[in-house]
C-alpha cells in the first residue's frame, strides 16, 4: 500500500504505445494534499479499461479524479475521496469525480464526502454506470450548487443503488442527457431538490 503526498499521477497512452492493447492496473494506493490526485485522459485504456481499485484521495484540491478524452475507458471501484477544495489560484472545480468527454466510466463502491459544487459529475460521457456509492455533504461553492450527483450534456447510462445525504441544490441533477436510469437511490437532507432533471430521464 503506497501513500504519498502533494501527489498527482497521470495516465495517458504514449505516442508509441498508443496502438498497443495495453492493460492499466491501478490499486491500493493513497494520496493526500494533491492538486488533481489521479487524472486518466487521451483515450487511455481504448483496448482494455484502466482499472482502479482501492484507491483514497485526501484533501484535494481542483478534482479528485479526473477522467476525460475521446476513447477513454475506465472502472473505478471501491474509491473513496474525502475533502476536495476549489483551486485558490483559478479554474475552481471541486468536483471529487469528474468525468467527460470519454467513451466509458463504470463506478463502482464509491464513496466521496466533501467534495465542493458536485461530488460526481458525469458530461458527455457516451455509456457509464455508477452504483453501490455514497456521496456525503458536497459543498457550495460562491452560494451555487453543492450537487451529490450531475448528469449533462448528453451522457448515457444509469445510476444504481446510490445514496446522496446532505446537498445543498439537488441530490441527483440531470440535464439533457441522451439517455439516464435511475434506480434504488436514496436521498436525503437535500435542503433544495432530491432529484431534478430534463427529458431523457427515467427512474
Amino acid at each position: 500500500f503506497f501513500i504519498a503526498r502533494k501527489c498527482s499521477v497521470l495516465i495517458v497512452p504514449g505516442d508509441k504505445l498508443s496502438a498497443l492493447p495495453i492493460s492499466v492496473v491501478f490499486e491500493p494506493w493513497k494520496c493526500r494534499n494533491a492538486n488533481t490526485a489521479l487524472r486518466i485522459g487521451a483515450g487511455a485504456g481504448a483496448d482494455e479499461p484502466v482499472v482502479v481499485t482501492s484507491v483514497d484521495v485526501e484533501d484535494a484540491t481542483r478534482l479528485g479524479i479526473s477522467v476525460t478524452g475521446t476513447g477513454t475507458r475506465v472502472t473505478l471501484t471501491d474509491v473513496n475521496i474525502r475533502g476536495v477544495a476549489p483551486d485558490p489560484a483559478g479554474d475552481a472545480l471541486g468536483y471529487g469525480l469528474l468525468a467527460w468527454g470519454v467513451e466509458e466510466l463504470v463506478a463502482d463502491g464509491l464513496f466521496i464526502r466533501e467534495a465542493t459544487r458536485s461530488g460526481v459529475c458525469i458530461s458527455d460521457v457516451a455509456q457509464f454506470t455508477l452504483r453501490r456509492s455514497t456521496i456525503e455533504n458536497p459543498q457550495p461553492f460562491a452560494a451555487g450548487l453543492g450537487r451529490g450527483v450531475q448528469i449533462q450534456a448528453g451522457s448515457t447510462g444509469e445510476v444504481d443503488t446510490v445514496i446522496v445525504t446532505g446537498a445543498s441544490d439537488a441530490g441527483i441533477f440531470v440535464l439533457e442527457p441522451a439517455g439516464v436510469v435511475i434506480r434504488s437511490v436514496l436521498v436525503t437532507g437535500t435542503l433544495e431538490a432530491d432529484v431534478l432533471g430534463s427529458p431523457g430521464v427515467r427512474s
